[in-house]
């Protein structure tokens, strides 16, 4: 299975407004065969305190025990090399068969721990689906990634900055 670069986002809002702006375009996205979430959790604490969580994905329960597989065999290989790869891939495996989400119910409190009242916080993981036949051509071609980033504009200002003060 090859898939498209995994994006991790955590968005954060204050006294949010449940519109459906975020999940339209979300919809958007995954229907124009861009993205496909991995594993989404929305966290809402109320001004009570109270707690709101939603999960979502696009796999099915068989294609997330196989990637969450693929992503523990990586960590673990990082970790411990083969033996952790092995490791790894199997203890993620385990635990997604037996949780329906990526997230469990400590995970969801943790979150909630570090919400303010009337806030929400959004964690996606998603794969870049437009990816996936690029990929392949380079892997094809002999290529690799040699390197990759996300560049938002506060990137950008702080690259200006960090260039003025070399060119002091």
């Amino acid at each position: 299975m090859t898939m498209g670069p995994l994006h991790l986002v955590v968005l954060g809002f204050d006294q949010p407004s449940f519109e459906g702006w975020v999940a339209n375009e979300l919809d958007f996205l995954r229907d124009q065969g861009i993205i496909r979430i991995v594993d989404a959790l929305a966290v809402y604490k109320s001004p009570e305190g109270e707690i709101t969580a939603l999960q979502e994905s696009d796999l099915g329960l068989d294609e997330r025990i196989e990637v969450g597989a693929i992503i523990g065999g990586l960590i673990g290989l990082g970790a411990a090399g083969e033996e952790g790869a092995i490791a790894g891939a199997l203890g993620r495996a385990e635990a997604l068969a037996e949780n329906e989400f990526g997230m469990d119910d400590e995970d969801i409190a943790a979150v909630a721990d570090r919400l303010l009242p009337d806030s929400a916080a959004l964690i996606l993981l998603f794969e870049h689906t437009w990816a996936v036949g690029l990929k392949e051509a380079v892997m094809d071609a002999g290529g690799f990634v040699v390197a990759q980033g996300m560049l938002d504009p506060a990137t950008l200002v702080g690259l200006g900055a960090a260039m003025a003060g070399e060119l002091e």
